[in-house]
C-alpha cells in the first residue's frame, strides 16, 4: 500500500500506533474506519490548484487519513486498505495520469518519469469515488505549438489571422488527445460508483475559449452518479446537447447514472 502525497493538515490526534494484535472482526473494522475514512483524500496541492480549482475549498477542514496503520501486520493492512479505498473520495491532482499506478498501464516507451504513487494498484478493483479536473495543466499538453509542429506546416507568417487560427486548431487537437488519455485511464476503475469533474479551468490552451467537448463513450455503466462543477452560464445545456448527439451518433447507451450540475461562483 502507498501513501497520499499530502503532507499538511494532518489530524495528529489519532497518530498513536495501532496494535498489531488488536480487536478482531467488526470491532477491528470500526477501528480501521476511524483512522482511514475521512470523506475526501487530498494530495498536497500547489498554489495553482488552490487558486484554480473549487475542489480544494474544504481542504483545511478535512483531516488527513492516518495511514500508519498500514505498516502493521498484513492482515490489518488488507482490512484497512479495503476500507480506505471503498469509503473515501479521492481528489486526484492535475497530473494524476502521469503518476502511479496509472503509469503501470502505459507502454514502457510512453511512461512518464514521474513515479509518485497515489494509491496501490488494488484501487483499480476497489476504489469507488473519484474527483478530477479538466484543465490545460498537463505534461501532455504543450501551450500550443512547438518548433517541430510549425516545421510540419512549412513557411508561416506570424501574426496573421490564418496562422493564429491554425495554432488554435492545434491547441484543440492537443487537448482532445489529453482527454482521450484521461478517459482511457478512468476505465481502469472497475468498481467506480461516482465521478466528479471540475470544469472551472476548462479553457483551451490558448485561454481564448472554453473546451467542453467530452467524448462520453468511455464505460460509465458502473457509475451511479456524475457531478459536474465549475460550469458557466449556458454550459449545462451544451453538455446535455452533446450527450444526446453522441448517443444518437454511436447508438450506444452511455450508462444509467444521475448527472448533477453546479455553476461556478460568480
Amino acid at each position: 500500500m502507498t501513501f497520499p502525497i499530502r503532507r499538511s493538515h494532518v489530524d495528529r490526534s489519532c497518530n498513536a500506533a495501532f496494535p498489531v494484535h488488536g480487536p478482531a472482526g467488526g470491532d477491528a473494522r470500526r477501528g480501521h474506519k476511524k483512522l482511514v475514512v475521512v470523506g475526501k483524500v487530498f494530495y498536497t496541492p500547489d498554489w495553482y490548484e488552490l487558486q484554480e480549482s473549487v475542489r480544494f475549498n474544504d481542504l483545511d477542514t478535512t483531516p488527513a487519513p492516518t495511514l500508519t496503520i498500514l505498516r502493521a501486520s498484513k492482515a490489518i493492512q488488507e482490512e484497512a486498505e479495503d476500507v480506505y479505498l471503498l469509503q473515501n473520495t479521492f481528489v486526484l491532482p492535475s497530473g494524476w495520469r502521469d503518476m502511479q499506478p496509472f503509469q503501470e498501464c502505459e507502454e514502457p516507451k510512453n511512461r512518464a518519469t514521474r513515479k509518485s504513487w497515489l494509491f496501490s494498484s488494488e484501487a483499480f478493483a476497489k476504489l469507488r469515488h473519484v474527483s478530477i479536473a479538466f484543465c490545460v495543466r498537463s505534461e501532455d499538453i504543450p501551450l500550443v505549438m512547438s518548433n517541430c509542429s510549425w516545421a510540419e506546416q512549412g513557411v508561416v507568417t506570424f501574426g496573421k489571422v490564418k496562422t493564429v487560427n491554425e495554432a488554435h486548431a492545434w491547441a484543440h487537437h492537443f487537448m482532445s488527445n489529453s482527454r482521450r488519455i484521461m478517459r482511457n485511464h478512468l476505465t481502469e476503475f472497475k468498481a467506480l460508483q461516482s465521478l466528479g469533474i471540475d470544469f472551472t479551468n476548462a479553457y483551451c490552451p490558448f485561454g481564448s475559449c472554453r473546451f467542453l467537448e467530452t467524448r462520453w463513450d468511455f464505460p460509465l455503466k458502473p457509475v451511479e452518479k456524475v457531478r459536474l462543477v465549475g460550469l458557466q452560464s449556458g454550459e449545462k445545456e451544451f453538455i446535455l446537447d452533446d450527450l444526446v448527439k453522441q448517443t444518437v451518433k454511436t447508438g450506444t447507451v452511455l450508462g444509467d447514472y444521475q448527472l448533477d450540475f453546479e455553476l461556478a461562483s460568480s
